[in-house]
């Protein structure tokens, strides 16, 4: 029987800024045997959660607060977190196919889709192919997974609905038209307890970017089905959840309701507040860069401030700006338009002379400096709305081939509008974000 032996873990990190020819120009003359002689090297030891790098450090508030959700929460083995469900966004594996800003476009993929999949499913049954030997039978026209070749061998039919095709949230303030559906969408997770497919519904949910994400902590509040990778791999957390028949139930527990309200002794708080007042903490800047760490490696944990019908009301205006983007009021941008010369789109964010450039004929003039301040992960909201309505070459072969119809002059109108919707938005995010430096921390 041979003991487990004991080892001395020790890293070196370079600059995070350096190109990565610098760093293999720095590995090729520093040879490994010689670095424990001229470079101080740092010992480490894991967390008690296994982390070896990037370790969040123990704070006693932290561990003292109330956790957004967990593990066991979602497993049903407790109830003491806020949120008893939450899931990823939508994994669907074949963007391209599903995804669309077209609703007439998405339906035409779907349906060449489905009907090159029976046509495989037809020719499978005739040549008799056995299951082992699938991923070289089937012909690479559409995007398989082994999921949906496994249907293929099984027998399963696909069958078109037009009413599966509705609006979900891609990115950050940019929506689509998806075909929900099971199979077609490689994984709809838990989303169809949040957004169920067979029945339509109302639902209010906040999305962080996860608890593995190497990015900055960010958080959005919906209203339509997210995306996976609608912000990092998103985690969503909802209001309510549905079940089959679409009966609605609570998704803040019990115990979180007995929680505030035992705290701040004050019955008339309900989880609807509950909610906003936790949207309100997760945007804190100072929250956000003291936890920076525990947020990459665990779920949030909810503090209680000393007013909390305060911070409540400030998460009820955030929300109302995130979450309903689509109605607010838009922000009186000056256009200048120059119809001359042939139309090129150009949709270029221009932050030192506060414009927006959508293509050789128009620009966007007097965006305030703080529309840009207010970040969702490397991008700020109005560069994620203009990065998703770009001209781009499809990566699927048959997608550019047969569907590469998206012409960014269809949407024009449609994007400069909703960039006034997202400066409103961002401006007034900032000036709440102000507005809660000015609380106690």
């Amino acid at each position: 029987m041979r003991l487990p032996c004991e080892c001395a873990i020790h890293y070196l990190n370079l600059d995070d800024f350096l190109l990565a020819i610098e760093k293999r120009r720095w590995l090729k003359s520093n040879a490994l045997r010689n670095l424990f002689k001229a470079v101080q090297f740092r010992g480490i030891t894991p967390n008690k959660r296994g982390d070896w790098l990037n370790q969040a450090e123990e704070f006693a508030d932290w561990n003292s607060w109330l956790p957004i959700a967990s593990k066991e929460a979602k497993a049903e083995e407790t109830q003491e977190v806020i949120f008893k469900l939450y899931s990823l966004g939508t994994n669907t594996s074949r963007d391209e196919w599903v995804y669309g800003h077209s609703k007439n476009v998405v339906a035409t993929k779907v349906q060449h889709f489905m009907e090159f999949y029976q046509t495989e499913q037809k020719r499978l049954k005739q040549e008799n192919r056995k299951e082992q030997n699938i991923e070289d039978f089937v012909r690479h026209n559409i995007k398989w997974t082994t999921e949906l070749t496994s249907h293929l061998v099984k027998g399963t039919k696909l069958k078109y609905r037009a009413d599966r095709i509705i609006s979900g949230f891609y990115r950050p303030f940019v929506s689509m038209f998806l075909y929900y559906d099971r199979i077609i969408v490689h994984r709809t997770c838990q989303q169809t307890n949040i957004f169920p497919i067979d029945v339509k519904v109302e639902n209010l949910a906040i999305c962080t970017n996860g608890i593995t994400s190497n990015k900055s902590f960010e958080a959005i509040a919906i209203t339509k089905i997210p995306d996976l990778h609608f912000c990092g791999d998103t985690t969503t957390l909802p209001l309510w959840i549905y079940d089959k028949e679409g009966f609605r139930y609570d998704n803040i527990t019990d115990w979180a309701l007995q929680q505030f309200r035992k705290h701040y002794a004050n019955a008339q708080i309900e989880k609807m507040d509950i909610f906003h007042y936790v949207y309100a903490i997760l945007h804190d800047p100072r929250y956000r860069q003291k936890y920076a760490l525990n947020l990459k490696t665990e779920f949030p944990r909810i503090p209680f401030h000393s007013d909390f019908f305060t911070w409540a009301n400030i998460g009820e205006q955030l929300v109302k700006l995130h979450a309903y983007f689509e109605q607010v009021e838009s922000y009186p941008l000056q256009r200048v338009d120059i119809k001359t010369g042939i139309m090129k789109v150009k949709l270029k964010a221009d932050k030192i002379n506060h414009r927006i450039e959508i293509d050789s004929h128009t620009t966007l003039m007097n965006i305030p400096e703080q529309a840009w301040q207010y970040q969702l992960g490397n991008r700020s909201a109005l560069e994620w709305v203009l990065d998703q309505y770009k001209e781009k070459t499809p990566k699927d072969p048959t997608i550019r081939e047969k569907f590469n119809t998206y012409r960014f002059a269809d949407y024009k109108e449609q994007v400069i509008e909703l960039l006034g919707k997202v400066c409103r938005v961002s401006v007034e995010t900032m000036r709440l974000i102000e507005l809660i430096n000015t609380y106690e921390f």
